[in-house]
């Protein structure tokens, strides 16, 4: 709950995520979007878009993309 505030009061958040090219774990990603689970390899969410890594190990991370307009 508390990250999803964080993108609601500093939606550059994922702006800064895109750019430093950071990957976020699949239960921080979920939490931040208000999701309860993140299905698929890729999808779009508020004007990013959020592909699945693979990176072989156990914990799941996913690159974050800003869409052009």
């Amino acid at each position: 709950m508390a990250l999803r505030r964080v993108l609601q009061t500093e939606p550059q958040l994922l702006d800064q995520v895109a750019e430093q090219g950071w990957r976020l774990p699949t239960g921080e990603l979920a939490l931040l979007l208000g999701r309860e689970e993140l299905t698929g390899d890729v999808f779009e969410c508020y004007g990013y878009r959020f592909t699945r890594g693979d990176e072989g190990d156990l914990a799941i991370s996913w690159r974050v993309e800003k869409v052009s307009s």
